[in-house]
């Protein structure tokens, strides 16, 4: 039997119209390739791509709206001070410098810091954001042995409050940008302080931007930390950041 080079044309399965399918031979019989004409396929495709950005955004916005504060995942930004709003529509989440908002209760500096998270969370960054009294909370949780119910480690052991907030501590850590918001809000002690020390210190050192947010002045700010780690944790969170002081 001699090879085919062509068969007859079939009906596209999406408009009807006659259309030359592609196809293979197999058993010296045609098996086809396309089922579609030309204009179909290219209809269909780009649907599907459609829809995979669709499913795409769809999954960042439910990831953004699990990280936020439901009073923080919208805000209009018209009603930032002039300063806040140049800032926010300047921001570019590939740079490594990070920023520091001071000021009073209502100044719209973390409304401002997390249009900034925003940004890089949806521009593909890996975000977290926390504050000052949770963060205080996660550096003493992080000894508490007290097993977690119903979970357990992949290597078989019990996972406790101190292996959770050990692992949450180490997101903060290895996330491409951090919010702390509050940060004044928090009580750091020793332990609270060696915390907050080893978190900037490893951001810092890998070029891991943060954002902070503080009712404080930075002389204020100093006063929250011990003799021993105080400069070196305000040093961290001053020089690798743009601080703006506001009213």
């Amino acid at each position: 039997m001699p090879p085919m080079d062509s068969v007859d044309p079939k009906p596209c399965v999406d408009c009807q119209q006659l259309f030359a399918p592609t196809f293979i031979m197999a058993f010296d019989k045609p098996c086809f390739v396309s089922h579609r004409c030309d204009d179909c396929d290219s209809k269909l495709a780009a649907a599907q791509a459609q829809e995979a950005i669709t499913a795409e955004e769809t999954a960042k916005s439910n990831a953004w709206n699990a990280l936020t504060p439901k009073i923080y995942r919208e805000s209009d930004t018209t009603r930032f001070p002039k300063k806040l709003q140049q800032l926010v529509a300047a921001f570019d989440p590939t740079e490594d410098r990070g920023f520091g908002f001071s000021g009073r209760a209502g100044s719209c500096k973390t409304r401002a810091a997390y249009e900034m998270l925003k940004v890089a969370h949806f521009a593909g960054r890996s975000c977290v954001s926390i504050d000052g009294v949770r963060f205080g909370a996660l550096s003493i949780d992080q000894f508490d042995d007290t097993p977690l119910r119903g979970y357990i480690n992949l290597d078989g052991h019990k996972k406790t409050i101190g292996t959770e907030a050990k692992d949450k501590l180490r997101r903060l850590a290895r996330v491409d940008w951090l919010l702390l918001d509050d940060i004044d809000k928090g009580k750091f002690t020793p332990r609270a302080e060696e915390a907050l020390f080893s978190l900037l210190e490893i951001r810092t050192s890998n070029g891991r931007p943060t954002i902070w947010t503080c009712n404080s002045n930075a002389s204020a700010l100093a006063g929250l930390f011990g003799a021993e780690r105080g400069d070196a944790i305000l040093r961290r969170l001053v020089e690798f950041a743009d601080v703006v002081a506001l009213g």
